[in-house]
């Protein structure tokens, strides 16, 4: 009987343990990556600030930092993602991915594309436009996607909306792109 007390005892013990433990907050990303409205995503070392209004996705199939806007702009959506890069220069990877892009998507067309700077890193854009078969009808859509270099790895933030919602959502898009930060 004793035994059995004292396993009793030794079993309420750890498990208060690990309720401890579980209560414990996660640890806080790096200060680069905190302040208000900011998500981190530890396992590609990135965060961004989306939206006011945009509700967070769950991480799938290599996509992070997933955020889709309200309705009455049709559903924009954001996602992040990596890629490992040795060290390859953007002025080849980035026109390299808009033609891997290009061939994924049927009919789709390049509308622009450039440099800008992200997170201190000179980085490629490119936006193009093609038709999504709905089933019952036919939309327009546009995207954009950014391609920022990083340590060992690359970023690509792809955006994607209703072609006839990208200008109004274009200074959205433009400040979720001076938010973002990889390591």
């Amino acid at each position: 009987m004793k035994n059995a007390a004292k396993f009793a005892l030794a079993a309420l013990l750890l498990s208060a343990t690990a309720l401890r433990a579980d209560d414990k907050p996660p640890p806080k990303p790096p200060k680069r990556h905190q302040g208000e409205g900011r998500v981190y995503e530890k396992k590609i070392s990135a965060s961004i600030v989306p939206p006011k209004g945009w509700e967070q996705g769950k991480n799938v199939s290599g996509a992070y930092l997933i955020f889709r806007g309200p309705a009455d702009d049709r559903f924009p959506n954001v996602n992040v993602s990596s890629f490992n890069n040795p060290g390859a220069p953007i002025t080849t990877v980035g026109p390299a991915m808009k033609n891997v892009h290009a061939k994924g998507i049927p009919e789709w067309k390049p509308v622009d594309e450039g440099y800008v700077t992200v997170d201190g890193k000179k980085s490629y854009y490119f936006s193009g436009k093609y038709t999504r078969d709905l089933g019952d009808r036919k939309e327009e859509m546009q995207t954009i996607s950014y391609y920022v270099p990083g340590n060992g790895r690359g970023y690509v933030i792809s955006f994607l909306t209703n072609a006839e919602k990208f200008e109004g959502l274009k200074p959205t898009i433009e400040e979720m792109i001076k938010s973002f930060r990889g390591d």
